[in-house]
């Protein structure tokens, strides 16, 4: 996956003052400040979104009401739960697509598959765009491209500068605090420690594991989202292990399972310490619009007594 050349000033640790407006001039590639700059009439009206993250970026910039269709994976916004679905990104229902009459399909770019279901789509006389979110640059490109394909480029500035802001606080918050070394899961067979994958340094966990405070224990790994087996993990010796998975039981019977589950590795810091934590929250898996409350969120688990409210 292609990755965005300039990173955010604004998470990256760059003093304040100043920092948003640098950052954002950086970001948005000299994007104009001319809300009127793309006429609204212009713009398309019946834009079919095949990924979550586009989905919540162009109801976060007030394009909802251009959207006619979105994944089945589509559940934020609620207003988007309503939608006509169109299948999933690799089993694309192009029926459902078709009797949409798009205007537009988004779709994610920066791979050949992406690239050649881009050209089918083409081939029935519709547009597509192609947008990348890997990694938290990207999403930051994602909101610009979509703001001003749709005519919402003030909204979608508006919505890049809260994003640094919050991410600003965040970082903020856990300022000069211990940064523990923290592996995170992003999958594992279930009652079962192998077939285990985490997030690398490079992807959009990763870095937001930087702005809350933590260290990837995975660090040396080039690889966005390594598999890993028992034996990496002793060695990598993380202090907390959080499993990261949308939807998942989160009760303490099921935390206390989990727990007994990782005691066959005791000699991990996090296992010995009980540092293992569930996480289910939907906005943790989508690198999109919501990534100040991610960071936020992760930033409560590590630090939690940097939010004593």
């Amino acid at each position: 996956m292609k990755r965005c050349a300039l990173a955010p000033l604004i998470w990256l640790g760059i003093p304040i003052l100043g920092a948003i407006a640098g950052a954002l001039a950086l970001l948005t590639g000299g994007w104009s400040g001319d809300p009127g700059s793309q006429e609204r009439s212009r713009a398309p009206q019946r834009i079919v979104s095949t990924a979550r993250t586009p989905t919540e970026i162009l109801f976060a910039i007030g394009a909802g009401d251009q959207v006619a269709g979105v994944c089945r994976y589509c559940e934020w916004p609620e207003d988007a739960k309503a939608l006509p679905k169109v299948g999933g990104y690799y089993d694309l229902d192009f029926e459902a697509l078709v009797a949409l009459s798009p205007d537009l399909v988004v779709l994610q770019g920066g791979a050949q598959v992406h690239e050649e279901l881009a050209r089918k789509i083409r081939a029935l006389g519709i547009e597509t765009l192609s947008v990348e979110w890997e990694t938290v640059e990207d999403v930051f490109g994602a909101i610009r491209e979509l703001g001003e394909r749709t005519g919402h480029a003030g909204e979608a500035r508006v919505l890049a500068t809260k994003i640094g802001q919050e991410l600003d606080r965040v970082r903020s918050r856990v300022a000069g605090l211990e940064r523990p070394s923290v592996l995170v899961l992003v999958a594992r067979e279930p009652g079962a420690i192998r077939g285990m994958t985490a997030a690398g340094p490079g992807t959009y966990l990763g870095q937001l594991l930087d702005v809350a405070g933590g260290t990837n224990a995975l660090a040396a790994r080039d690889a966005h989202y390594p598999q890993v087996s028992a034996e990496e993990l002793v060695a990598a010796a993380p202090d907390v292990i959080l499993e990261v998975e949308a939807g998942q039981d989160t009760s303490e019977a099921r935390h206390r399972e989990v727990l007994e589950l990782w005691s066959v590795l005791g000699s991990i810091p996090a296992v010995a310490r009980g540092q293992i934590h569930l996480l289910a929250e939907d906005y943790l898996v989508v690198n999109g619009p919501r990534l100040g409350q991610a960071a936020r969120r992760l930033a409560e688990v590590l630090h939690p007594e940097a939010f004593p409210e």
